[in-house]
């Protein structure tokens, strides 16, 4: 989607010295909270404040419950702005089933320091996240509240106090309405995309009115060659909103926008080639739309570029080239690496061990991945490897026991089988540093003769030395010991 598809900004206060404080970490919204706060203004205060947001520099993230598409009073032009948020993956997480939007928010925010944007109290968290619920004046987080006055939002602490809707829905707003009809009827084509938009983005006043009226608005201004129009017209047939969903229209639309130079439906169009929709499967054609779409800063473009170059298709296999793309994405907040690794990235090719550790983690699958496009593949157990071993070398205790954990697992491309002498090699380097896990295997290694000689009483030293920080199957081990059992 192109950027006059998704910001409309309805005019905005903005107070840099109020701001300045925020660009270091991204905003949390609970999106699910805001829309529940008023049948009439709930969605329409979130759309105000993402326009808001769009108009800075701040990073941003919007958080949903499982089950945001199914409150009633969410409305019919509700649910369709938040599907059109939901397609954006890059900024909008849909949270797994039972697991709430606010309590997903509050943990994340008790790690990172993130600044929330929620009605919420959250005094039944109080326990759980003290840092983020208990004194904000002494907190390294802050909840920013809103507050809805007349038809203005407003949000102190930010500095925001911008109009709700441009349009509305009071009768003293229906002549703009009527004017921009007008004008759209006489042929103007930025009116005909903006009356095509109103009914994917939800306005009340078109509700009750057919979507395929926003349909015709759209293809009007389309196929004057209006490039938001046609990347609009390209989702809408690829998801089945308002229209049929037929990938072939998906495919010439995005097509038309993609050409004209559109990120997104670059991107979609790299997709449509990838997977054989709507076209012959082509992954070098594919390639070629991933990399103008990630040229251009499109993190999911970014991210499936990656992939192409790390499994070889549609373009020679390059491992360099995988981590150059994956490293875009992370660096601009993509979907699939929310979650820490942003300011990871410098710090390691710097020699920071632990930002190389974080850099290994990623790769290796774990639990800063969001998404789970990385999981378990060679090529990237390499790259996780790689940075494994720069910063075990530095002396990091737990960068030298995920390094010991892939020779063990026999990881392909350290040496083609599992290698125990250099599994023990780096857990006891670990062990030695008082690393509990690591003094385990270390145990095991022993007892059972991996990668050294059998020693029962060397086994049993590391169990011991395991046991004493807590570790439950060598405190397992210990008492089997002690009482022959």
């Amino acid at each position: 989607m192109g950027s006059e598809a998704r910001r409309t900004v309805a005019g905005n206060f903005k107070s840099p010295s109020r701001l300045e404080f925020l660009g270091k970490v991204p905003i949390l919204i609970d999106g699910s909270n805001v829309v529940r706060q008023n049948e009439h203004y709930g969605w329409r205060v979130l759309k105000t404040l993402l326009d808001w947001l769009n108009s800075t520099e701040v990073e941003w993230f919007l958080y949903f419950d499982a089950n945001i598409l199914h409150i009633k009073n969410l409305g019919d032009g509700g649910k369709a702005f938040v599907k059109f948020q939901i397609a954006d993956y890059s900024h909008t997480l849909l949270c797994p089933g039972g697991v709430k939007a606010d309590e997903f928010i509050l943990s994340r925010a008790d790690a990172d320091g993130n600044h929330i944007i929620s009605n919420d109290r959250y005094r039944q968290y109080a326990a759980k996240f003290p840092w983020v619920v208990e004194k904000q004046e002494s907190s390294k987080c802050r909840v920013h509240k809103f507050a809805v006055e007349v038809d203005k939002l407003c949000v102190p602490s930010l500095g925001i106090r911008t109009k709700i809707d441009e349009f509305g829905t009071d009768g003293g707003d229906m002549a703009k309405i009527e004017a921009c009809r007008k004008a759209a009827e006489s042929g103007d084509i930025e009116a005909q995309y903006r009356l095509g938009l109103c009914y994917f983005v939800g306005r009340d006043w078109v509700r009750a009115r057919d979507a395929r009226d926003g349909i015709m608005w759209l293809v009007k201004a389309a196929e004057q060659e209006h490039v938001g129009a046609q990347a609009l017209l390209g989702l809408c047939y690829n998801c089945g909103w308002g229209v049929a969903r037929n990938v072939v229209e998906a495919t010439k639309w995005s097509r038309k926008a993609a050409e004209h130079g559109d990120p997104e439906s670059q991107c979609m169009l790299g997709d449509c080639y990838y997977k054989g929709d709507g076209v012959m499967t082509d992954k070098t054609e594919a390639v070629k739309w991933y990399n103008k779409a990630a040229e251009q800063g499109d993190a999911k473009a970014q991210l499936k570029l990656g992939l192409c170059y790390s499994k070889g298709e549609g373009v020679m296999q390059n491992l360099e080239e995988a981590e150059k793309w994956w490293r875009k994405m992370i660096e601009q907040g993509d979907g699939c690496a929310k979650l820490n690794l942003g300011r990871y990235c410098n710090a390691a090719d710097q020699g920071d061990a632990m930002a190389q550790y974080q850099l290994g983690k990623f790769y290796d699958g774990g639990e800063v991945v969001a998404d789970k496009p990385f999981r378990q593949t060679a090529d990237n157990l390499w790259l996780a490897a790689k940075w494994f071993h720069r910063a075990a070398e530095q002396g990091n205790a737990e960068a030298q026991y995920e390094l010991g954990e892939l020779y063990n697992d026999g990881f392909n491309l350290i040496g083609g089988t599992v290698n125990e002498n250099e599994a023990v090699k780096w857990y006891r380097k670990a062990a030695e540093q008082g690393h509990a896990e690591s003094q385990y295997k270390l145990g095991e290694c022993y007892r059972y003769g991996w990668g050294l000689e059998k020693d029962e009483v060397e086994a049993m030293k590391w169990y011991r030395k395991a046991a004493e920080q807590g570790h439950e199957e060598s405190a397992h081990e210990v008492l089997r010991d002690a009482t022959g059992k």
